[in-house]
Parts: structure tokens; C-alpha cells; sequence
């Protein structure tokens, strides 16, 4: 039913909550309870007639299709109305979707007109926009602190330079502006800790080594990830997942190097090592390790692996003191796994995929591999530049889609599937989100035409401003690089 894709654990849904009709944009999110009798089975005879007659020209369309409408045939047969108009919405969603694509206009409509009487929809609204869910109210964290710090790297007259900036809530401003003792020939992410008191930098150092360094807010202390000792551990280097404690950082080393193919963790106060078991070849020597999280305790680490380029992918699971891995998902053709990203209460996994039709999606599964969901179609997806942000409530994903050519910033509900749009930029390219620390904001890179901008979403107001650099600052370009802390 789902070709191409094999799955260690159930497939519960695909498909996005987002119903665009040519005319009016119409949502069942808001229900009425539908009579027990209503006639779902009827519009399975369409669909399968329209697949018979070839109105519907893909087989997995069919088949997803089919799947919603059981889905919902079963919950009105348990009394469960407003299960079976998600359902229903879910099944309108992905029929306007493959409108003019998959599935003939004429018959796509005729579809729409056959489910939207079965549900209560709420009033229309224009066509430009779309049907949201409330965006959750964050709670900050109960503070008299009106300033943060962040760490950016900017590009001074052609040199990369990497500054420590006091941030001023109040009036989104940088200021005092403090030269870091590192300045390497070009920088990438900056990961920060939980704790939002230390930061892991890639630095790149010619076409083809990038290298890893540790900073301390607080102790101002700096060193290369594998040590200074002996640097030619961290050269190609790729730094994974922090601790949830802060205390360590999950790498790989340079294949090829003394240290081997391994992972390590690595402690973050003497730089001292111990041997995870993940490694960066296995039976083939293009197997590669893109992307892995820790449990909340900290006891396990779930990292996907990715054979060749958009080969087949696999998520693990593995202890940090043993060996025994577990395959939590498997996609056996070309599909490509990025970002996994673990909610705040642990309970669940999202990641980014790239499908064999090029196009990244958005999904989302238990963290012990079950409940696989695809949440969204047309997201941006590169490496860990465009990481989703779990929400507090581990409920609310933010990412970034691409929409009519113009890529903005949206949120989607994990159990209801429904799609809020949170930004309506033109012009502006975002990418690398990082929360602020008390999780009422978020900042991003504007890496459109001209120079890169940092830009700060405020989540309470729902507005976006730009950073301006303090003196002498200004003329400098953000050299795609920057973090939040403490």
C-alpha cells in the first residue's frame, strides 16, 4: 500500500489537514457530529470507479484514498463522529492536493461535493488564505532577565569573525559586541546546549576539512571538540546530538583517522572520549550517518542512517553503554531521512525525508518507531539547516514550507494533522531556526538576494523583525551562522 516504503511499527495516516477549494477555502477542524447513517461507502464506489477509469492515474493515490475513507467508515460504525470527519478532511485535503496532478479536476470536484455535506464546515474564507488552528499561547519562563546573549559569526571584510553579543529583549537590539579568540577560514551551524550555556561551532578550513570547536559562556573556556592535544581527530569530523544533561556531545570522527569510524561521546569538560556504537561505515562503504538525538534520560540515542544518496534509509536505536541497535523504521528504496528531532516529552521523533520524486516532506513517528504519519508535502530540507522545532507542549511542530515559490514558516498539530500558517514573507528565504531560550520567539537566517539577515519570530504577536548589528558592525554580512543562549 505504501510503495517503496517498509515500516517497523503502523502506519496510522498520510496526508496534511490543508483543504485550498478553487473558490472558498472550507475546513472540517470545527464539526458538528454527522448522522450514524451517513454515506461514506458511496464515495468509495467513486474512487474506485475514478481509479478503474484511469480519472485517478496513480495507484498509491488510490490506495491512500481508499485508507482514509475505512478509516473513517470505522469510526462513524464506533460512534465516533468527529474521528471520522478528520478523517474526512484528511481525504478532501490530499483530493484537492493531487487535483490536476493525480487526480482529474472534474472528478476532483465532484469528490469534494460528495464529502463536504457529511460534515458541518466552518464559514469560507478567501482563496489566498488558509484555515488555521489557535496558535498555542507559550508560557515563559518566570524572569526579571531582559537580556540574552548570542554568538554570530559575520563576515568582516572578506574574514570570517566570530562575535558574543548581549541581546536586549525590549527592543530586539544587539549590542556590545565582543570578539571571540577564534577566527577560522569560514564557519557553518553553531549547535547550542540544552542548558544554553555552551555552543559546538563548525568551522571549515579549505574546500574539505571542517573541524568542531567547544565554547563556554560562562567560563569563556574554548577548545577544539576532540581536544587541542592532537586536532587531527576533528578534521571532517561530524558533530551529532548534545546530552540532555549538556555535559556531553555525540560525534563522529574523520573516517579514516586513529580514533576509527566510530562515534564518541565526548566530555565537554576534559575532552576525554568513550566509544558509542555507531559507525560511520557498516557493510557498505558508502553508508553514512547524517542525524541522531538522545532519549530525555539520556540512556539511548536514535540516529538514522542513510545508504549512498537517496538509496534506502533506516532510524536505530541504540544504548549508550551497549550494543544491541534497534530498527525503529526502514524506507527500502530512494528516500533520504534528515533532521530527526525528539519532542520535549520524549514521545515522539520528526524528520524530514526526501522521496523518490525529490520532494521533502515532513513526518512524524512514536519514538518507539510506531505511528508513522506524514504531516506535510513541499518542505525545505538540507543536511541540518532547516531542522523542524518542536513546540513545548510536544504537540506543535514549526517548520519551514515552500509555497507558491515563496518559503515561510508554518506550524502543524501532530494529532489533528491541521496546518497554521505563522509567516507571509515574499522575498525571504529562511532557514537554521533557533528558539530563544525561554521558547516565546524564534530567530532564523534570511538567506535571500544581497546579505544574510538574522530575523526574530515573535510567536505572542506573530510579527518578524530584523537584528540590526551595532557599530562597526553594520556593513559586515551574517556569514550564516549564529545561535541563541543564556
Amino acid at each position: 500500500m505504501n510503495r517503496g516504503l517498509k515500516i517497523v511499527g503502523e502506519v496510522v495516516g498520510i496526508g496534511i489537514m490543508l483543504l485550498i477549494m478553487w473558490a472558498t477555502v472550507q475546513s472540517f477542524s470545527s464539526q458538528s457530529p454527522m448522522p450514524a447513517g451517513m454515506d461514506i461507502e458511496s464515495i468509495v464506489t467513486q474512487v474506485n470507479q475514478y481509479c478503474t477509469d484511469g480519472q485517478i492515474n496513480s495507484k498509491g493515490t488510490c490506495n491512500s484514498l481508499l485508507q482514509k475513507l475505512q478509516g473513517a467508515i470505522e469510526a462513524r460504525d464506533r460512534g465516533q463522529p468527529e474521528v471520522a470527519c478528520n478523517k474526512l478532511n484528511a481525504f478532501a485535503n490530499e483530493v484537492q492536493a493531487q487535483s490536476g496532478k493525480k487526480i482529474d479536476p472534474a472528478a476532483a470536484q465532484v469528490l469534494i461535493n460528495m464529502v463536504t455535506p457529511l460534515c458541518a464546515p466552518v464559514p469560507t474564507i478567501t482563496p489566498t488564505e488558509i484555515a488555521v488552528s489557535p496558535l498555542p499561547t507559550p508560557t515563559p519562563q518566570p524572569t526579571l532577565d531582559l537580556t540574552d546573549t548570542m554568538i554570530v559569526s559575520v563576515n568582516e571584510n572578506g574574514q570570517p569573525r566570530v562575535y558574543q553579543m548581549t541581546f536586549l529583549k525590549d527592543t530586539q537590539t544587539l549590542t556590545q559586541p565582543k570578539l571571540l579568540n577564534f577566527s577560522p577560514e569560514g564557519t557553518g551551524n553553531m549547535y547550542p546546549s540544552p542548558d544554553r550555556q555552551q555552543v559546538i561551532v563548525r568551522e571549515r578550513y579549505g574546500h574539505i576539512t571542517t573541524m568542531f570547536r567547544y565554547f563556554n559562556l560562562k567560563t569563556g573556556q574554548s577548545n577544539m571538540l576532540f581536544g587541542d592535544n592532537d586536532p587531527k581527530f576533528d578534521q571532517r569530523s561530524t558533530f551529532l546530538a548534545w546530552s540532555p544533561d549538556s555535559q556531553k556531545a555525540l560525534a563522529l570522527s574523520f573516517l579514516g583517522s586513529d580514533l576509527g569510524d566510530n562515534a564518541w561521546l565526548i566530555n565537554m569538560g576534559d575532552s576525554s572520549r568513550q566509544p558509542v556504537e555507531i559507525k560511520q561505515i557498516q557493510e557498505k562503504s558508502d553508508v553514512g550517518i547524517n542525524s541522531a538525538v538522545f532519549s530525555t534520560d539520556g540512556t539511548k540515542i536514535i540516529y538514522a542512517e542513510v545508504g549512498c544518496t537517496q538509496c534506502w534509509s533506516k532510524i536505530w536505536e541504540v544504548p549508550v553503554t551497549g550494543t544491541e541497535r534497534k530498527l525503529l523504521f526502514e524506507i527500502e528504496q530512494q528516500m533520504t531521512i534528515e533532521n530527526l528531532t525528539l519532542s520535549p516529552d520524549g514521545n515522539h521523533i520528526a524528520f524530514l525525508m526526501w522521496n523518490e520524486d525529490q520532494i521533502q516532506e515532513l513526518y512524524v513517528m512514536r519514538s518507539d518507531g510506531s505511528q508513522v504519519q506524514r504531516l506535510s508535502t513541499a518542505t525545505v530540507s538540507f543536511r541540518d539547516n532547516y531542522a523542524p522545532l518542536w513546540l513545548p507542549d510536544s504537540q506543535n511542530l514549526i517548520f519551514i514550507k515552500n509555497e507558491n515559490g515563496n518559503q515561510n514558516l508554518y506550524m502543524v498539530n501532530i494529532t489533528t494533522q491541521v496546518i497554521t500558517q505563522l509567516t507571509h514573507l515574499t522575498g525571504v528565504t529562511p532557514w537554521k531556526m533557533v528558539w530563544s531560550p525561554d521558547k516565546t520567539a524564534l530567530a532564523f537566517v534570511d538567506k535571500g538576494p544581497g546579505s544574510e539577515k538574522i530575523m526574530v519570530f515573535n510567536l505572542a504577536t506573530q510579527t518578524v523583525s530584523q537584528l540590526e548589528f551595532p557599530e562597526p558592525l553594520q556593513s559586515f554580512a551574517l556569514h550564516s551562522s549564529f545561535t541563541w543562549l543564556d
